[in-house]
């Protein structure tokens, strides 16, 4: 009887433990808008695969998209079509990988030492900020992070596996989850699953195992060519060599190698050492505990048993193999990182689960380390209140952001924030000041539940607030009203973002032009046309177009990127009232009643 009851106990924890995965994956999902700069981009390329049933060629406004395999968008398709078009169904796909992401984060840490690290490596994922905000985002990247992670266990069931059916299964699953991972970011992802794995068996020396798996390379690459096959060949039907070669040049080799690529128009270009900075920046608050971490696997303690310690090990090593191999690109970005996150989620959740065991015998190291970080969050609740007040009492806010609407949503909400905020950093502290007086660890419990209900509240809160300035939909509301079917609508030297936000919002797919000459001809030839330019762009259009353009409405989203919508005639003298300099009041545009 009492082992049926530890066994329901210990069931029971494993079901409250998933719910909070899900819970913590599809927080703030349906909270705001789509944000630039890729959400509009995104969740645009998605729709037109749905609406039109493009399943091989990714197109954005109609035009090819070639940046990126399309598994992420045959996801995001099936979303749509049990969810419907929205902002928040955009992102069902990312929530999914999210929690997919942290649930065989708790595998891994169970397979390399026991349940307990499982469950802490998952809650340490789960509370890194970066990987917290770039999992609640609609971004082709997530699938990246759960096939990564998948063969991350893959390569751990097949490398301790001691059954040879097992250890086959194992491996296999890594082909499987390169092939998965290919079809949802290129090349990188096979790299990331397969190139680590060898580097632990080299430096492990055990040769004996990479002469074992020998036969299981063959059948693994049939199984890679089996999924990723079908996609190439579909390209080069629809696409020709143009699209292959544009794919597998442009945005493979241009990435990886940009100064090969004398065309790579790319950005996110940095120096070898763009990601040694990074990481203590992403990886916040967790960060702190990788020095205690380090020294644990240098110096166990007899209590730790040999294979959690090599697993561990093994799992740094991973995670050092893949750095390494994302930092010798030309072209970096800060999420390109999130990948290998769940391996040293993993090490440091090994770390708090010795804590655990060995409360007795912690070193000083190891409670200063849980000081700081139970310190860190301490006053992220301090912060959120006093941040509040100041953005209302003076405006000031995070550059380049609008601080108007934010303040107008923010406001009513400072009597709730700042009482809260103050009272939450005062306990924090309280608890923090008794661990250190009594030489005790802080409370893992408290730990990890402040840090999520901070990460909530982010979600939940802070997004909502941000939303009144930060949402892209604000532009295409206002030229609604002057949108008619015969009227066409183009853009002139206009980004990724407005040429996926107008269809998104509208149906409509606008000409986009680069060349002034070529958007005067066309505007010539198609009287009341609709114009949208950057703000600041005016300028690079010929003197006769200008005074032919009436300005109608604009939206300032930031500093950099103010949109405006104009409208053509044929003649100047039509032009009635002449062209309205952005900034000033067109008493007929903000009646609410079309200009056209």
């Amino acid at each position: 009887m009492g082992k049926l009851n530890v066994t329901k106990n210990k069931t029971g924890l494993k079901i409250l433990f998933i719910l909070l995965l899900v819970l913590i994956s599809l927080s703030g999902i349906f909270s705001h808008n789509l944000w630039k700069p890729d959400e509009p981009r995104v969740a645009e390329i998605g729709r037109e695969m749905w609406l039109n049933h493009q399943y091989v060629i990714p197109t954005l406004n109609k035009e090819p998209f070639l940046e990126k395999p399309p598994l992420y968008w045959w996801v995001m398709t099936v979303s749509y079509h049990f969810f419907g078009v929205s902002d928040g169904t955009a992102r069902l796909p990312s929530a999914l990988f999210g929690f997919l992401t942290l649930f065989f984060t708790y595998l891994i840490g169970k397979r390399v030492a026991d349940e307990k690290t499982g469950m802490l490596a998952a809650l340490v994922l789960a509370t890194v900020t970066e990987f917290s905000i770039i999992s609640h985002r609609c971004l082709v990247d997530n699938a990246l992070f759960f096939f990564a992670t998948l063969g991350y266990y893959g390569f751990f069931t097949g490398f301790y596996s001691e059954n040879k059916r097992a250890k086959w299964v194992g491996y296999e699953l890594m082909a499987v989850a390169s092939g998965l991972a290919f079809l949802s970011k290129g090349v990188v992802g096979p790299g990331l699953i397969v190139i680590p794995p060898l580097i632990v068996l080299i430096a492990s020396g055990n040769f004996r195992e990479i002469r074992e798996i020998t036969p299981q390379i063959g059948v693994g690459a049939i199984l890679f060519l089996a999924i990723v096959a079908p996609w190439i060949i579909g390209l080069y039907l629809k696409g020709g060599e143009q699209a292959i070669q544009e794919y597998l040049l442009q945005n493979t080799l241009g990435r990886m190698l940009p100064s090969a690529i004398t065309h790579y128009a790319g950005g996110h270009k940095h120096s070898f050492f763009y990601y040694f900075a990074k990481l203590p920046q992403d990886f916040i608050p967790w960060i702190a505990a990788l020095p205690a971490s380090l020294f644990l696997l240098i110096h166990p303690p007899q209590s730790m048993e040999r294979p959690v310690r090599k697993g561990l090990i093994n799992a740094l090593i991973l995670f050092a193999g893949g750095f390494l191999l994302l930092s010798l690109p030309g072209t970096k970005r800060g999420l390109y990182l999130l990948p290998l996150y769940p391996l040293l989620a993993v090490v440091v959740g090994g770390w708090l689960a010795h804590l655990e065991d060995t409360k007795a015998h912690t070193s000083r190291l190891e409670r200063y380390t849980l000081y700081v970080v139970f310190g860190l969050l301490a006053f992220v609740p301090l912060g959120l209140a006093l941040g509040s007040a100041f953005i209302v009492a003076t405006g000031i806010g995070p550059r380049g952001v609008p601080m108007v609407p934010v303040i107008a949503r923010l406001t009513p909400l400072l009597p709730l924030i700042v009482p809260f905020g103050i009272i939450g950093f005062l306990y924090l502290g309280y608890k923090l000041l008794q661990s250190v007086r009594t030489r005790s660890l802080p409370s893992r419990f408290l730990l990890f539940t402040t840090a999520i209900l901070c990460l909530l509240a982010y979600h939940e809160g802070a997004t909502r607030v941000m939303d009144s300035a930060k949402n892209i939909h604000l532009f295409t509301n206002k030229i609604k009203p002057y949108l008619k079917a015969d009227l066409p609508i183009t853009c002139f030297q206009d980004n990724e973002v407005i040429r996926a936000i107008i269809p998104f919002d509208t149906g409509r797919y606008p000409r986009s032009f680069e060349r002034p000459e070529d958007m005067v001809r066309f505007l010539q030839n198609h009287s009341k046309a609709l114009v949208v330019i950057k703000k600041g762009r005016l300028n690079t259009l010929a003197d006769l177009s200008k005074t032919q353009l009436q300005f109608l409405v604009e939206q300032d989203y930031s500093r950099h990127f103010k949109v405006c919508l104009y409208r053509w005639r044929s003649t100047p003298e039509e032009a009635s009232p002449p062209l309205i300099e952005p900034g000033k009041k067109n008493p007929l545009a903000t009646t609410g009643k079309p200009l056209i």
